[in-house]
């Protein structure tokens, strides 16, 4: 019986294509949309939380950025002020950089989100009337459906990019060491159909966070407390279900798919981000290939990612029986 090839398309695999995927573009996208003419194109971006914390924490750290990331801590923060009864001074919507437990980082977060408050100062966040009730104090519902409907604001101008900025046209190079593989199914953690310039055919292909082209992108945080319902909406997992993206099909292959499917990591981290899927690719598959490139960081880093989202003995087990191996990426190509 012949093997089951399955490439595992990471943003690394656009990135390579020459396609501006990074965050940091996107996010420069974002702060252009600012001064946009259209003005409901500059209220998207002026408005939303996220987009004001994208553009200060790329401009503090040199242009690079992880979105993710920066959406955890935003939703993190959030839950705290929600259900730390210390972050406001007594009685008050006053938040006192001097006096509450959030952590400084939190603080000066909080005062780049507009929706939230109003003319924040050096040492102090006064909060809008309209999150607070009399009786309750903070309300909970009101604070997480604005912040829900920033996220999905900031998904809307993702799409908008990646529709007006990532184009397929311009690729110019494929890599043949990715034709020489001709891969059965794709399983993509990508928005776009790179994969479409190998002539794989959509029906052949898991779009994992959903695609530009389906209007199903998810964009979210990591399932860090799965008890935790309040941030439900930001979890990946329940976007996933709540958005219908595409859901492996291993039926596909038949019964007995471990024993005949070689899994290939194309420009994936193997991060935690996405840990849940990457164990059930490393279950459902006789072997995994990570590609990484000739930099040996990226090898060590991908090691490390695998130990954090397997865990070191499945990693130590996987490598010496040969199930995980790594491979550099080479440069040979194919021109267009």
């Amino acid at each position: 019986m012949s093997n089951v090839k399955i490439l595992v398309t990471g943003n690394g695999f656009d990135l390579y294509h020459g396609l501006k995927t990074k965050y940091i573009d996107f996010v420069n996208y974002s702060k252009e949309l600012i001064t946009a003419e259209d003005k409901n194109r500059r209220k998207l971006a002026i408005s939303n939380s996220f987009v004001q914390c994208f553009i200060k924490v790329a401009s503090e750290n040199q242009s690079w950025i992880d979105c993710e990331k920066e959406i955890e801590i935003v939703v993190t923060m959030m839950l705290k002020l929600l259900n730390d009864k210390n972050v406001f001074s007594e009685n008050t919507h006053y938040i006192d950089k001097y006096n509450t437990s959030l952590a400084s980082y939190e603080f000066e977060k909080l005062k780049l989100m507009p929706r939230f408050n109003q003319k924040p100062k050096s040492e102090y966040i006064f909060f809008y009337d309209r999150f607070f009730s009399t009786y309750q104090g903070i309300n909970k519902s009101q604070v997480m459906d604005t912040l829900l409907r920033d996220l999905n604001d900031l998904i809307k101008i993702f799409e908008m990019y990646l529709k007006e900025k990532v184009s397929n046209d311009s690729v110019t190079e494929l890599s043949k060491q990715i034709d020489d593989i001709k891969p059965d199914y794709i399983i993509s953690f990508n928005y776009t159909n790179t994969y479409e310039l190998y002539g794989i055919n959509r029906k052949n292909v898991c779009h994992i966070h959903g695609a530009v082209q389906d209007n199903n992108m998810v964009l979210g945080i990591r399932d860090i407390d799965e008890k935790n319902i309040d941030s439900v909406y930001f979890k990946k997992f329940f976007q996933r279900i709540q958005k219908q993206s595409d859901v492996i099909q291993w039926d596909k292959f038949g019964s007995n798919t471990n024993e005949k499917t070689i899994a290939y990591f194309f420009g994936h981290s193997l991060s935690n981000n996405d840990g849940d899927i990457i164990n059930d690719i490393y279950k459902n598959s006789h072997k995994i290939i990570v590609f990484y490139l000739k930099d040996f960081k990226d090898y060590e880093q991908k090691v490390i990612n695998l130990i954090e989202t397997l865990g070191k003995e499945v990693v130590i087990q996987g490598m010496y029986s040969g199930k995980i191996t790594f491979e550099p990426i080479k440069n040979t190509i194919i021109r267009l």
